[in-house]
């Protein structure tokens, strides 16, 4: 019986900590901060001539059209 409940134990030690993706995990504000600063970048390439300007302004337009839809998942309060 002793060696039952030690093996349990072993066991649970082990699986707690081995998790790979404590912390891993992103909060919407985080996620809307990196897409921010991404269409920061992609406006100023576009303001700056550098590179195609047509796909930048589709990219531009896909992140923005990305951040309208998860507003609308929402119910519109951000997420929060």
């Amino acid at each position: 019986m002793l060696m039952e409940i030690l093996q349990t134990l072993k066991f649970l030690f082990k699986k707690e900590c081995l998790d790979f993706t404590d912390g891993w995990s992103m909060t919407r504000a985080e996620m809307r901060k990196e897409r921010m600063q991404v269409a920061d970048g992609l406006l100023s390439r576009l303001l700056s001539g550098d590179g195609d300007r047509q796909i930048l302004t589709d990219k531009l337009l896909s992140v923005f059209d990305d951040e309208s839809g998860e507003l609308e998942d929402d119910g519109g309060n951000g997420g929060e």
